[in-house]
């Protein structure tokens, strides 16, 4: 199957009992891009967001198609889409909650990485090495870190953390989820509509 190339974002509001679409102008800025309810090519994102080009992460709501009162204006984009795949939604509550939650995982880091999980408790990627590499034990990564510029070749060792799932996006969490969160008070009546695009 072809790899993703991009991901679709629409924004909708639940206004007297219908849903209809957020102007991109409300949307949070994005420089140097115009505003607009727009996510990047994240590989980790569209697996978590899902089960899209999966890398690490799972979906965690299963896709469930285009909503039944989707507004007119986000029905007639799928439409016109040629390349248009594997429609769902999200509510900002479950948005929220899963920005709340973390996944635990065991992975193989390089001194880098491990230098990011003992600062963060997480590394920022990990099972990323690669070519000729020697696994150690933490203990012997703590003294080939000490010893960096006195050893050659590429030491990678075992980790356990819980990554945060917010961490995946900081565009959806940290910019258009509070966002999206000033347009109504209830946490129910604001989603977002998205699909993929090959």
């Amino acid at each position: 199957m072809k790899a993703t190339e991009g991901i679709r974002t629409f924004v909708e509001h639940k206004v007297d009992g219908v849903w209809q679409r957020v102007a991109n102008e409300i949307a949070p800025p994005d420089p140097p891009l115009e505003a607009s309810w727009n996510l990047y090519r994240n590989f980790e994102l569209f697996g978590l967001l899902a089960g899209v080009d999966v890398k690490h992460f799972e979906a965690y709501i299963q896709p469930r198609s285009l909503p039944n009162d989707v507004s007119e204006e986000v029905k007639t984009a799928w439409n016109e889409g040629q390349n248009a795949c594997v429609p769902s939604y999200w509510t900002l509550s479950e948005l929220i909650e899963c920005g709340a939650k973390s996944q635990a995982f065991t992975a193989l880091v390089d001194m880098g990485e491990y230098r990011a999980f003992k600062k963060n408790g997480h590394p920022n990627s990990w099972n990323s090495a690669y070519g000729s590499y020697k696994i150690v034990s933490n203990q012997v990564m703590e003294r080939v870190m000490k010893m960096a510029n006195l050893v050659e070749g590429t030491y990678c060792t075992e980790v356990a953390f819980e990554y945060p799932y917010k961490l995946v996006s900081k565009r959806l969490w940290d910019d258009l989820i509070p966002a999206m969160q000033k347009l109504d008070e209830d946490v129910n009546n604001v989603r977002m509509v998205f699909w993929f695009e090959r």
